[in-house]
Order: structure tokens, then sequence, then C-alpha cells
């Protein structure tokens, strides 16, 4: 990748060959991340070449895609408003480039919705929380489906920011933790937290077995006790006790979306 150098005559058919080197350079790489050198690479290319460099992103099957999105999206200009909108579903992280634009909103609206209503669609955080923002019935059922499907604590955080009632909200968390018992232990965990908030009591005895499971990173562990902090109070006594102490006359107080224990009298 450091001997590879940008082409001193700009054509489409130059930074075609430059991409590939690139392409080529990164063949076997098993990951890929936003601070990989292959994003510099792409940055030197001019933006009047923005469309060939999408292009060909989406017609390689390999990282090149991920690249083309990390470096590109800062890059867009005022000019680039139908371009974003047309490739913004391929390259979602070209949202950072729509939401902070309000005049290009409504254009980007049936992108926005339609990606959330997909079974298994991740979008950046920035997706939704635009969503959100719009407070629209559309956009606000969108917000829902993807609850169920793609579950995740920023998700959640922004379907309360809108004027979604209590009961919708806890229809679709405990939706999703139904549909994520078999998930991917980290998929599970975000169900388990965003069911939680809202009374699941299956979801809180999940969520305690993982925190204190020998498998369980340490990072993860730290993320279920600060939610877990939210929803119950267990004074002076750590969770895990609390938990064994009062599992069996535990409700819900809705009014303080805390769960309590209550003595059946």
């Amino acid at each position: 990748l450091l001997k590879i150098k940008a082409p001193r005559r700009l054509s489409e058919r130059a930074v075609k060959n430059y991409l590939n080197e690139i392409k080529k350079a990164s063949d076997g790489q098993r990951s890929s991340s936003s601070r990989d050198y292959q994003n510099y690479l792409i940055k030197q290319i001019p933006i009047d070449y923005i469309e060939t460099v999408l292009k060909f992103g989406l017609a390689e099957r390999s990282m090149m895609k991920h690249y083309v999105g990390w470096s590109m999206h800062s890059r867009i200009r005022q000019q680039d408003k139908n371009l974003t909108i047309k490739y913004l579903n391929k390259y979602r992280y070209f949202i950072k480039a729509v939401a902070p634009r309000p005049s290009w909103h409504n254009a980007a609206w049936p992108t926005l919705v339609k990606a959330l209503q997909e079974q298994e669609s991740n979008v950046p955080d920035e997706w939704f929380t635009l969503v959100a923002s719009k407070d629209k019935n559309d956009g606000n059922r969108a917000l829902l489906t993807h609850l169920e499907n793609v579950p995740s604590t920023n998700l959640m955080k922004a379907i309360q920011t809108t004027s979604l009632l209590k009961k919708d909200i806890k229809k679709s968390a405990f939706i999703s933790w139904s549909r994520k018992q078999s998930a991917f232990e980290w998929r599970k965990k975000s169900a388990a937290i965003c069911a939680v908030y809202y009374g699941n009591k299956d979801a809180l005895k999940f969520l305690i077995t993982y925190m204190n499971s020998n498998t369980t990173n340490d990072w993860y562990k730290s993320i279920v006790k600060k939610e877990l902090i939210k929803v119950i109070d267990s004074g002076k006594m750590t969770i895990t006790d609390w938990y064994e102490k009062y599992k069996r006359i535990l409700v819900f107080d809705e009014d303080h979306m805390k769960f309590v224990a209550r003595v059946k009298r």
C-alpha cells in the first residue's frame, strides 16, 4: 500500500487503475477500519471523480466498498446532492453528509424509511436519529420495525424522543427480545437491554446471568451493569445479590420504570 501513488494525469481510466491497485494490495484482509491507510489513498482522488469511485466500490466484492464510504462522505459538496441521495442506501455512511443539510432531508426520506424497514439492515446511529427527529408517523413505524429486527440502546434512545406511546415501544421491545433468543450473543444482549427498560423479567434474568458469566468480556459486563442500574435500585447490595434475594417478588413499576420488590399481601 505504501508504494501506491496517486495518478499525476487524471482520467476516469487512471482513477480506476489506481483504485484497482488499492484493491489488489488489500486482498486477503479479514477486517477493515476507517483508520486504515486505504482511506488516505482514496482521499487523494479529486472529488470531481466521486461517481467513478462510488461505482468502483459497488462493482468489487471486497472491502473497497467500506473504504469508499468512509473516505468520501466527508468530502461531499452541496452540488453532489442528487448523487448522494442516489447512492445513500448503498453507502450508508453518507448519512453523515445528509443529516447536517436539512434541505436534503425530504429527498432522502423514502430511502431512510425503507432501510429501517428491512429485516437485517444495519444503519449508522445518525440514520435513526435523523428519522426520530422528524417524528413522522411513517418514520416512527419504521423505527419500531427496526427495533424489532435490529435492537440497540442508541436506537431505543432515539425512539424515546418521539411521540410514540410507551405501550407501542414496549410491544416492539418485547417482540425484539422474543426474536433474538437464538441470535448472536451481542445481538441478544442488545435486545435484552431494550426489553428490560420496559420490565421484561426474562430479559432481566438473562442480563444478570450474562454479566456474571466467566466468558463475558469485561467491557460488555460494564455496559450491562450501567444499563441495569437504570432499571433497579439495589441500594448497597450488588445487583446479583439484590436479584437473588428479591427475584420471586419483583414487579415493574410502570410509573418510575424500575423493578421493585413488592411483598404480596
